[in-house]
This record gives structure tokens, C-alpha cells and sequence, in this order.
């Protein structure tokens, strides 16, 4: 009993004081239940006093039940204390910073993946002149990549070459030309077929209304003039005219929220990878970048891809 309570204050200096009480009362409760340590019986003070008490036992007489209520009750209580070492033993876990959606802008944000991001080259429809936003639309052939468009993705994968750019992980949005433009990547960039990863919505470009499938140059210059005067520092301007064929008609501020969920989902689900972007349009790389630098919305097209 002596030896337990040496052995049972030096483990109350290593511990907390309400773990010390806790200590303090458990085997308080334990010396109190078990009569292992309390009803030392005195007789047994030799090995033949031992044996005689078990030949009493064995041969009927009622000496022995002393005794193995006194070993039951031990182990009854000694069973509680893995439970309670545990206890004792068990590590305060710091809490974690969780990753979730990511807040732009990213001055004091320490991204988990490097990220680079590149337009796809230029499709059929824009090589003959004419704006598509309509995500259905974007899915066709009409938009898959012309013969200058495949020479311009060529071109820039010898460039990520050259820079020592090898990425890891390809996403690209479901548009024909940025699907064509990220077989391409994947090949000249020895780029594994699972590490090419559609993604279906969040890449999508702004949706221009009843401007779609107009004129490109003089569209283009329309919804730039549009979205430096009214746009604003957050995007939520500049609204294109609605159209009857379904084609949304979004500010920047509507592509903002997909660019959003689009980096905290690869922030989740990714960790020290090369993420290459292939976005559809230039807008949205060029978007993408004034969210994480902080630079007014309304200077976007200044850094048009």
C-alpha cells in the first residue's frame, strides 16, 4: 500500500490538477471495494499456511470463500485501471485550421498548390468571328479547336517546357476547345490521363445574354466598355440583356462566385500539386487574377488572356 502511494504522487506531479483529483478519488474508491487490500488475512504468513488454506478449501470446507472473494474483488477493481491509465496518458489535441472556401483577396491566404493558368486556343467558331458564352453551345464541335488553335496550345506547352512548368494535375473545362487543348497538354506534357480532370461548370465563361453568337470584335468591345463603367470595384454591374434561348446573362460578379467555389474545391481535394487551369475564354484566368490580388473588377480586361 506504501509502494502505491509513492508510485501514485509521482504520477499527480505529471498531470494536471483536476486529473490529480481524479486520480485521488479513483483509487480511494479502489483500496474502499477491494478487500485484496484491506482484509489482509494475518495467518498467511508462510507458503504452508497458504496450502493448508487451500486443502481446507478443496475439501469442502467453507475456509476458501474468504479468500476467493477477496482475489475476485481484486481483479474487479484492478480491471478499471488500463481504462483510467489511458486517461492519464491521453494527449491534448490542438485544434486544426480547417480548409474551406477560400476568401479572396489572397494576400495573407498560403495556398496548399501552385497554380497556372492558361486560355485555350482559339476555337472554330471564334477563328470565323462570332462570341459564344452559352455553355450548351460551348460543348459542340463548332467550338472544338481550329488549326491555329492547336498551334498555339503546341506552342505554349514548349514555353511550360522550357520554364520547367510540369503539371501534375490538368483541369480544364467541358468547352470543345478547352477539352482538345487539354489532350494536347496531356500529351506533349507526359501527363497522365487521370490527372486530366473535366470539370463541368465552374470553368464556364460569362454568359453575355442576347449578346451571344454576335459579332466578336464589336461584342467584345461592348461588354469591356460595359464592365469598365459599371461593373465596379466588386463586379456587380454591367448586366448584358437578357435573351429568350436560355443564355444566362451574368455580370462578373455571377463568374466570381463559380471562380470561388472552383479554388476551394481544388484546395480541398488537392495538396502540393501543379494545377494547370485551361480555361474556355480569357476572361476568367484574367478574373482569377484580380480576386487573388485584390485589383478592382472593373479593370479585369486589362488583364485579358
Amino acid at each position: 500500500l506504501r509502494m502505491a502511494q509513492v508510485k501514485l504522487s509521482c504520477v499527480c506531479s505529471t498531470i494536471p490538477l483536476f486529473r490529480a483529483l481524479f486520480c485521488l478519488v479513483f483509487w480511494l474508491q479502489v483500496l474502499n471495494e477491494s478487500d485484496a487490500f484491506l482484509n489482509v488475512n494475518p495467518r498467511f504468513s508462510t507458503c504452508q499456511d497458504v496450502k493448508s488454506f487451500h486443502a481446507a478449501a478443496s475439501d469442502g470446507g467453507k475456509e476458501g470463500e474468504p479468500f476467493l472473494s477477496e482475489r475476485r474483488s481484486f481483479f474487479k477493481a484492478a480491471s478499471l485501471i488500463p481504462a483510467h491509465l489511458a486517461f492519464l496518458n491521453r494527449k491534448v489535441i490542438e485544434p486544426v485550421e480547417a480548409r474551406g472556401l477560400v476568401r479572396f483577396p489572397c494576400k495573407d491566404y498560403e495556398f496548399l498548390n501552385t497554380y497556372h493558368f492558361l486560355r485555350a486556343g482559339e476555337s472554330l467558331l471564334e477563328e470565323e468571328g462570332v462570341w459564344v458564352t452559352n455553355p450548351l453551345f460551348l460543348t459542340n464541335r463548332e467550338s472544338a479547336l481550329s488549326a491555329k488553335g492547336v498551334e498555339q496550345i503546341e506552342e505554349t506547352c514548349k514555353r511550360l517546357r522550357d520554364e520547367g512548368v510540369t503539371p501534375t494535375i490538368v483541369r480544364y473545362s467541358l468547352a470543345a476547345s478547352a477539352i482538345d487543348s487539354a489532350d494536347i497538354i496531356g500529351k506533349e506534357l507526359k501527363v497522365g490521363r487521370n490527372n486530366l480532370v473535366p470539370e463541368f461548370n465552374f470553368m464556364d465563361p460569362r454568359a453575355i445574354g442576347k449578346w451571344d453568337m454576335l459579332p466578336l470584335d464589336s461584342t467584345q468591345s461592348a461588354v469591356w466598355a460595359l464592365d469598365a463603367m459599371e461593373a465596379g470595384n466588386d463586379g456587380k454591374g454591367g448586366r448584358p440583356p437578357a435573351n429568350e434561348d436560355s443564355t444566362p446573362h451574368e455580370t462578373l460578379a455571377d463568374q466570381v462566385v463559380r471562380l470561388q467555389q472552383l479554388i476551394s474545391v481544388l484546395e480541398t481535394q488537392y495538396s502540393g500539386d501543379t494545377i494547370l487551369l485551361v480555361f474556355p475564354d480569357g476572361t476568367g484566368p484574367a478574373l482569377l487574377t484580380c480576386l487573388i490580388g485584390g485589383i478592382p473588377l472593373k479593370r479585369v480586361h486589362e488583364f485579358e488572356y
